[in-house]
């Protein structure tokens, strides 16, 4: 993943605290114009990883997560390591930092 595809960083109604399905992600970028021209620049995007991660699902025929779970967690002894699933209880879980509007 070079970042060079021209796609967009998220799609307008991307949430990444919620959860959604992958293909309406993708899909949702499909009437969005190319931020740059293919292989001209780069720029990150979260739906690059989305559409390689539906990739892997489809070739794989088996959801993404289990399949980092079996191929890549599971092989390196990373037994506490899990895919983004903000719902699921997960024991010494690490939360992330979020944006709160100041108090003071």
């Amino acid at each position: 993943m070079t970042h060079t595809s021209g796609i967009v960083r998220d799609p307008t109604d991307y949430h990444p605290y919620r959860e959604q399905q992958l293909a309406e992600v993708i899909e949702s970028v499909y009437p969005m114009p190319l931020s740059f021209q293919r292989a001209r620049n780069g720029l990150y995007s979260n739906v690059g990883y989305f559409v390689l991660s539906e990739i892997i699902s489809r070739v794989a025929r088996k959801p993404w997560d289990e399949f980092v779970s079996e191929r890549i967690f599971a092989p390196a002894g990373m037994t506490s390591t899990r895919t983004t699933n903000l719902a699921a209880i997960i024991p010494r879980r690490a939360n992330g930092m979020t944006r709160r509007t100041a108090t003071w």
